[in-house]
């Protein structure tokens, strides 16, 4: 504190002493420094595509009115230009990606010669979502064993006594013979309750820490963390809403959010005991806190939003919803022995279906580390590329059809993906298939 006490008052006294250079100097040095990162930016701006594409100027405008607009841009610009295509962009030649075979060729060459985007983080954690290579390899090992299938189909109790609270609570709120309900928010919560659950049933967690865990205040802070950061995703501004002191003096969001931040990993610090620390794979007391509340935060947020738009499709195509049900009506009885066994392919094909057209991860933004090739054309150190997965891209199109994901006797599910990704690379996808 003294150290930097002593070097606040040196410079203020510096500036005190230069002060008539200063008031001519710094508006020219300000201004110096913004004509330089002009023409850095100008420059990556005028490198040549390796691809053809869209016009500059429709993506900044998309640009500017948020991710959301920006995604939708970068989306309905592969109907134009099939497979791949590339936009010029202040910060270097953008290739979009929206075949999926190339698609997974490229991911498949992560971390070696893709690597993801550095990209600010809000809230600084280090978790599976933003690490590569050793790391990612590390972390996935510790998180993703909390919603495998095997681990999940253990939390079979819990899970039907959620589901019946929500199904019971459903349908009390029917009036005049008419239910009114929108599943988003009740579908986060239970999921989150689960997702809980799911954390807490390692042996390693004291009891003291799984009560902390699912108490209502600390399942409400997570709700309210989520909604926050899905907030500040919308914005255009996102680099705004960082942990820096004066974003949270001049933004009241900013500090509720980094607030509810240090409270949710303070509440997972104090609670974890060194042994459980030693248990979780090597991780470290921050790694394991990150990569808990990424469960919390992205496994329920994923398979809420999942269950949310498969419901709608059920809505929109009854006869599929009709032949899911008799199909879980079936199993009620030993569903425990039907998951296990595989044998709610239909099911499980409506969810691969739900996840191909509507992608938890939309989009996937990488860089090349090093000089590779895209198709036939060379791709320099540095390019960012966007993979990109949508309902329109991909085979199968705009119609939901579960049956393209089982083999022809329709008793199984096909091996061989449809999409970019598969059921092993979404975290959450067992417990989809059971809260369903």
């Amino acid at each position: 504190m003294d150290a930097t006490r002593y070097f606040v008052s040196e410079g203020v006294l510096l500036l005190h002493r230069l002060g008539p250079y200063t008031r001519k100097g710094l508006p020219m040095l300000l201004f110096g420094l913004l004509g330089l990162k002009l023409s850095m930016k100008l420059r990556k701006l005028l490198i040549r595509p390796p691809f053809p594409g869209p016009n500059f100027l429709g993506f900044m405008w998309a640009a500017l009115k948020g991710p959301a607009k920006l995604l939708k841009f970068v989306e309905s610009s592969a109907d134009d230009y099939e497979g791949v295509y590339s936009v010029r962009t202040p910060n270097g030649p953008l290739v979009v990606i929206s075949d999926p075979g190339i698609g997974r060729e490229v991911l498949k060459q992560r971390p070696d010669t893709f690597a993801r985007w550095e990209v600010p983080r809000l809230l600084n954690e280090s978790n599976m979502a933003n690490a590569e290579g050793d790391q990612w390899r590390r972390l996935r090992k510790h998180g993703s064993s909390s919603l495998n299938e095997a681990h999940v189909t253990s939390l079979l109790p819990v899970i039907c006594n959620e589901m019946d609270k929500l199904v019971e609570t459903i349908r009390l709120s029917k009036h005049n013979g008419t239910v009114k309900w929108a599943p988003g928010e009740d579908l986060r919560e239970q999921a989150l309750r689960i997702v809980s659950a799911g954390v807490v049933s390692n042996e390693d967690i004291p009891s003291y820490a799984k009560e902390a865990f699912l108490s209502n205040d600390t399942q409400l802070l997570v709700v309210r963390l989520t909604q926050e950061l899905t907030d500040c995703g919308k914005s255009p501004v996102t680099f705004l809403y960082e942990d820096r002191f004066l974003w949270k003096a001049l933004f009241p969001t900013v500090r509720r959010l980094h607030r509810d931040w240090r409270n949710l990993c303070g509440i997972i610090d104090s609670t974890f005991s060194a042994r459980s620390r030693r248990a979780h794979s090597g991780l470290s007391p921050r790694e394991a806190a990150d990569n808990i509340l990424l469960l919390w935060l992205a496994g329920s947020e994923t398979v809420s939003v999942t269950l949310a738009w498969l419901l709608y499709l059920f809505c929109l195509h009854p006869e599929i919803q009709e032949r899911a049900r008799e199909e879980a009506q079936g199993a009620r009885d030993d569903l425990l022995t039907a998951l296990q066994s595989g044998q709610l392919p239909f099911i499980e094909a409506c969810i691969h279906e739900t996840l191909r057209m509507h992608s938890p991860a939309p989009a996937i933004p990488v860089f090349s580390v090093r000089e590779t090739r895209i198709g036939r054309k060379p791709i320099p150190v540095g390019t960012n590329v966007l993979v990109v997965v949508d309902q329109s891209t991909l085979k199968g199109g705009v119609d939901f059809r579960p049956d393209c994901w089982l083999t022809p006797d329709g008793m199984s599910i096909v091996t061989k993906p449809v999409s970019i990704f598969s059921s092993a690379l979404v975290e959450g996808h067992a417990l989809a298939k059971i809260l369903l």
